[in-house]
Parts: C-alpha cells; structure tokens; sequence
C-alpha cells in the first residue's frame, strides 16, 4: 500500500454532509485516511485527500 494525497474535484451532491462526501471518496477511491474541503464551488466540490493506494 501506498499513501497518497491529491486534490480532486466532484460534483456537489444534492445534501451535503459528511457522510454523502465520504460514500463518494469511498467508491472513487477506496480507503479515505482524511479528507478537507477546499473550495465550493457552483456545481462541484474541491477536496483535499489523502487515501491508501494499491502499488
């Protein structure tokens, strides 16, 4: 395993909470070690992620 971290846009879900911004780092990328938000956007979110990747 690897640890990265990345800055990433997605769409801004319809409610924002925790655990909508969580289910959608989770499916995109697998283990969430943290996650800050940067930036709203109009249609999107930008985060700050770091994650566990697969080597």
């Amino acid at each position: 395993m690897q640890i990265c971290s990345d800055i990433v846009l997605i769409d801004k879900p319809e409610i924002v909470s925790t655990v909508t911004i969580e289910k959608v780092l989770t499916n995109r990328f697998g283990s969430i070690i943290r996650w800050a938000v940067i930036e709203v956007l109009d249609n999107e979110l930008k985060l700050c992620i770091t994650y566990e990747k697969e080597v």
